[in-house]
């Protein structure tokens, strides 16, 4: 396991300097900390192979991979230094933070060309919009400017989304979109979670409320349509239900109703209520 080690430890060395120099105790130890003369590039790879080894692949390694890539760690370079760090943390583990490297390192900045569209159609529902991202700042409002986003939020860690959903959830109600092991607290505290089904992780797909299967966005102002169209014509069908049973109900008081009326204003309504909700089934958006 030393030998292990030690080829881990110089394999590494390649993508950031004096990392050959650690000695064990400070590679397990809080090396983040202790190395001040680490540039910010190196430490953040540092910082990657500790979490890694010790074991800690969750949102918070998650984190440091984001940290990584917007200090300049290409994919390439991640796929090694994770590769060589399996020396430390064994295969395990090591899977589990390619899966994460691999959500991390996806082309998640590319645009989708009907963004700017849909969020356009979501401001026309009346529906305000922001981005949480663990992405840097700078890139967050860039992206939110070209789409259209009311407003952005950059350098999240999974619990500062929870929080800020948290925060709007007790104002107003709120809708959370995500795809990512990271976007699942935020998804679970939203009044409807939805996820991105064929991009998604098992964890944000079983945490929301909705799936979209097909990653389409367009999905998204329908689904508010069709949820408007639905709530109008239940409470279309409970007004007429409520104001025939009431009209009858009168008429019996005043002594003119009969048999065949009540029969009306039981069977009948029904008929009428379901043939009000068939309506639906023309419903194109």
């Amino acid at each position: 396991m030393a030998f292990k080690q030690t080829a881990g430890r110089e394999a590494l060395w390649k993508f950031a300097p004096k990392f050959a120099e650690l000695n064990d105790d400070v590679l397990f130890g809080q090396v983040w900390s202790r190395e001040d003369k680490l540039s910010l590039r190196d430490r953040s790879i540092v910082t990657v192979v500790v979490l890694m080894a010790q074991g800690l692949t969750d949102s918070s390694f998650q984190y440091h991979l984001t940290t990584a890539k917007n200090n300049g760690v290409t994919k390439t370079e991640i796929a090694e230094i994770l590769t060589h760090a399996a020396f430390y943390a064994g295969w395990p583990k090591a899977w589990a933070a390619f899966r994460m490297a691999k959500e991390v390192w996806a082309d998640a900045d590319s645009i989708k060309e009907n963004a700017p569209d849909v969020i356009g159609q979501l401001k026309d529902l009346g529906v305000k919009t922001i981005m949480l991202t663990g992405d840097n700042e700078k890139a967050a409002r860039q992206i939110a400017d070209k789409v259209g986003v009311d407003r952005a939020k950059g350098n999240l860690l999974p619990e500062d989304k929870q929080s800020l959903v948290d925060s709007i959830a007790k104002r107003e109600v709120i809708g959370m979109v995500g795809d990512g092991i990271n976007d699942a607290p935020a998804l679970a505290r939203a009044d409807i979670g939805f996820a991105m089904g064929a991009a998604g992780t098992d964890t944000a797909i079983e945490t929301a409320d909705v799936a979209l299967m097909d990653d389409d966005l367009r999905k998204l102002p329908e689904f508010i349509k069709l949820s408007k169209k639905t709530f109008q014509l239940l409470v279309e069908n409970i007004v007429i239900a409520l104001s025939i049973k009431l009209i009858f109900f009168v008429l019996t008081l005043a002594g003119i109703g009969t048999m065949w009326m009540a029969v009306f204003a039981d069977t009948g309504t029904c008929l009428i209520v379901v043939a009000n909700g068939l309506r639906m089934l023309r419903w194109r958006g």
